[in-house]
């Protein structure tokens, strides 16, 4: 019988893991041997904890030895150590781990059995295996990442235009492209889809509230309730999969432990509360977190007034328990929904002469809980084992109708329900300096309910007959689809070499609802060329099958493809100038192939119900292919001011054999090569930020890039069906033009003030503080003149006008 495959996963991850039983259990029979020994005679106890000396951060797995005694003890994950028995006098205490450098204590004990109470501060080595990022393309957020990687701390998200949306801070990175309106972003070429979106190591699908604006204007996953990010924009590691192009891993905040926390603070887009706490005499953690969205305001500053607000919400809890010294439980929830209904006068048809009545009511909800372990069996090794649950829903039903008759021009009805179940297994062993061993799986059960009624007519500025009775066209699917996926992965990083570090993966994924069973090997190299600079290298194949609840899969074709697939050869190097700054330079190149049909619209703009537009396209796509240079410069002039650049040159192109209109009987018109919908030329962004004596801090934001691509719109001289000659709108060369170039400036003012009575912050920002009109596409229409000759008009569409912010935040720890 044919090995389906979750079975041939499961076979290959058990082999791996069988690999690797013979040194877990030495680790384990090591720790065992040295818990039972012990010296006649004891009378007293050291404590102690131990913990990173920059980053005050408890670190386990240290092995403490009681110098000239057989005494030793491992710390917990905690970092916490006791050693007992311990003979009255002066002893001298030796701490030891990967990574760090050996540190000694001197400590007194007593005959009267009283404890002694120490803190050891371990200094990281200056290359730590464990640790280093070898891969290139890596950027860490909110917190100190390696020792020799860009970082971008809270503070300065914090005082950054946008700083509330993390999604948004990070589009300031090079090589990532994005509009005004969405907080999704591409990387290097790559589909928004393409990024793999992990908080705590759980995947979160569709993470944006106001899923009808661009898919997706803010993320559900609020800043103040994250410890860190690791964004990967190049080749990531084989710990990663189903993604062609990217990984952005979140860290939930961890608790504080020095009492309990309140915060409060509200904007023009939201208000949101924040609690922590501990229990059980600080064994246990909590916090919550909440928000309540709020876009009225902002609409109206935008210029979009005639734009009805949508409202949205979202939750985060978690709490956490130290079941036993080195085992640490977790029990995690998100939750956001959205609403957005409205019932609205319109008109459309020549010179908007038709009275309509536009309508959605569509609702949106996230929902997942999971469960973590983390591990730590003696000093070599450590384990996260993560069970979850999760499910995401859409509700969309919408029309514009005749005002006066019963005539419809376009109406949507449907439902889309997708759930999820998984268990996720990782793994992690380091018994030397010069290997680290990575391996675990990831096992799911998926479900698919899909519902989905969409009707439209005939466009009313089309003037052409329909002789043929094209329409109206309407599409019915009704689908359930379950599934699994397996994915299963191994991981060595070999220090091969004094200055030379490799890193060797290999990734098995499988899905039984697309026949998908994948090997995908990784390479990445590491040469450090001195203390201060390094060279990175990486290749790798990655592939990413199609989602069981992807929209592609219900709509015009009802089926599913496998999956696609990329080749990425990285290059970079490095370069860190102290406290003072980094530069880092990289050159990539990335093709993709067995690529499957995606639906898309030609036009720019907003569009609550993209799916009975008529620009409505499904393009079929043999190749892509994205190469480029991205430069990027981190520099302090002093403690005021911070200076952060970067600049990209990149080439993205498509080739794609077939584009067929979805909702229109027209023939398309385009080369069969041409550029990618978002590709940018060059594109540069400039952050200076300034430290006042006082206690604010002014940032400014300049972002620039080549206009995208984009379908021009032609007047064709038709006949009409009374005889008479018009003009119809018709597009040229589909992403044959080119907007003109955008350019940005933002301003954000932030302070900071500690009180008797809590910390307060307040800031204020201009988005587009000159009023540039940068255009995201053109409005063509046909307009008549005196003689009743018709003639072409165009109008622009613009990303945001000048948009003000303001916000004010409270915090107090009782």
């Amino acid at each position: 019988m044919p090995l389906t495959p979750l079975r041939a996963g499961a076979r290959a991850c058990a082999l791996l893991c069988a690999l690797f039983a013979l040194p877990t259990s030495n680790v384990l029979a090591q720790v065992r041997g040295a818990a039972a020994a012990t010296d006649s005679g004891p009378q007293g106890t050291i404590v102690g904890t131990i913990v990173d000396s920059s980053t005050q951060r408890p670190i386990a797995g240290v092995e403490v030895r009681l110098l000239g005694a057989t005494r030793r003890a491992v710390s917990d994950l905690g970092g916490k150590f006791q050693l007992r028995g311990v003979s009255p006098g002066r002893h001298q205490l030796e701490g030891r781990r990967l990574g760090y450098q050996f540190a000694t204590r001197s400590v007194v004990v007593s005959d009267d059995g009283t404890s002694v109470h120490v803190r050891f501060a371990l200094v990281a080595a200056p290359f730590r295996l464990a640790e280093v990022t070898v891969a290139p393309g890596s950027f860490s957020f909110l917190e100190a990442g390696p020792s020799t990687r860009q970082s971008i701390s809270r503070a300065e998200i914090e005082t950054a235009p946008f700083g509330e949306d993390l999604f948004r801070a990070m589009n300031r990175l090079p090589g990532l492209s994005s509009g005004d309106y969405g907080a999704h972003f591409s990387i290097r070429g790559g589909r928004h889809d393409e990024t793999l979106i992990l908080l705590d190591g759980l995947e979160i699908y569709e993470p944006y509230h106001l899923k009808d604006f661009n898919e997706g204007a803010l993320s559900i996953i609020d800043v103040e309730a994250i410890d860190g990010v690791e964004l990967l924009t190049g080749g990531f590691p084989a710990h990663y999969g189903d993604r062609r192009s990217g990984v952005m891993n979140i860290s939930a905040r961890t608790p504080r432990e020095d009492g309990t926390h309140l915060s409060f603070g509200a904007s023009l887009t939201n208000a949101h509360a924040l609690a922590e706490g501990t229990f059980a005499d600080r064994k246990g953690a909590w916090l919550v977190s909440g928000r309540r969205g709020f876009v009225d305001a902002l609409l109206s500053l935008i210029s979009k007034n005639e734009t009805k607000a949508p409202t949205y919400q979202d939750a985060f809890a978690t709490v956490r328990y130290k079941l036993r010294p080195n085992h640490t439980l977790a029990l995690n929830a998100l939750h956001a929904s959205d609403r957005y209904k409205f019932t609205i006068k319109g008109t459309t048809g020549f010179a908007d002469s038709i009275r309509t009545v536009e309508a959605a009511n569509n609702s949106y909800g996230n929902s997942y809980a999971w469960l973590t372990l983390r591990s730590l069996f003696g000093q070599y090794l450590s384990a996260r084992s993560l069970v979850s649950v999760g499910t995401v829903t859409a509700r969309r039903e919408g029309d514009e109708h005749h005002a006066l008759i019963p005539l419809e021009y376009y109406g949507v009805k449907g439902t889309r329900d997708f759930t999820v179940v998984g268990l996720k297994q990782d793994y992690s062993f380091q018994r030397s300096e010069r290997m680290v061993l990575d391996w675990g799986f990831d096992a799911r059960s998926l479900r698919a309910d899909f519902d989905w009624i969409n009707r439209v007519t005939q466009n009313p500025d089309d003037p052409t007959p329909d002789t043929l009775g094209y329409y109206p066209r309407t599409t019915v699917r009704a689908k359930k689809t379950k599934g699994t996926t397996l994915g299963a992965y191994v991981s060595d990083r070999l220090q091969v070499a004094g200055p030379v570090t490799l890193e060797l993966g290999l990734r098995y994924d499988g899905a039984d609802y697309t026949g998908d069973r994948n090997w995908s090997p990784r390479l990445h190299t590491l040469v450090r060329l001195s203390d201060n600079s390094s060279l990175r290298a990486g290749w790798g194949v990655y592939r990413q099958r199609q989602m069981i609840n992807d929209e592609n899969a219900f709509d015009r074709l009802n089926r599913y493809f496998p999956s696609e697939r990329s080749r990425q050869w990285t290059l970079g190097y490095e370069r860190r100038d102290g406290a003072n700054g980094s530069f880092r330079a990289e050159l990539y190149h990335k093709s993709g192939d067995n690529l499957r049909p995606i639906l898309r619209n030609w036009k720019g703009g907003l569009n609550v119900f993209p799916e009975s537009a008529e620009d409505r396209i499904l393009v079929y796509t043999d190749e892509t292919t994205s190469r480029g240079l991205e430069l990027y410069l981190d520099r302090s002039f002093g403690r005021r001011l911070t200076l952060r650049s970067g600049y990209s040159l990149a080439k993205v192109e498509e080739r794609v054999s077939r584009i067929d209109n979805v909702n229109d009987r027209l023939r398309l018109v385009f080369d069969s090569t041409h550029a990618w919908p978002q590709d940018q030329r060059h594109a540069l962004n400039l952050d200076l930020s300034y430290r006042t004596r006082g206690a604010w801090t002014i940032t400014s934001a300049y972002t620039f890039h080549t206009g995208w691509p984009y379908t021009a719109e032609l007047g064709v001289p038709v006949l009409r069906r009374n005889g008479t000659m018009d003009l119809a709108v018709r597009p040229d060369s589909l992403y044959g033009g080119r907007l003109p170039n955008y350019q940005r400036l933002d301003v954000r003012a932030t302070r900071r003030k500690v009180t008797p009575n809590g910390e307060f912050r307040f800031f204020f920002e201009l988005i587009n503080l000159t009023n540039h009109d940068n255009v995201l596409g053109y409005d063509v229409f046909t307009v008549r003149d005196a003689q009743g000759v018709a003639h072409l008009v165009r109008d622009t569409e613009s990303w945001f006008t000048i948009l003000p912010s303001l916000g004010v935040s409270w915090s107090k720890r009782f």
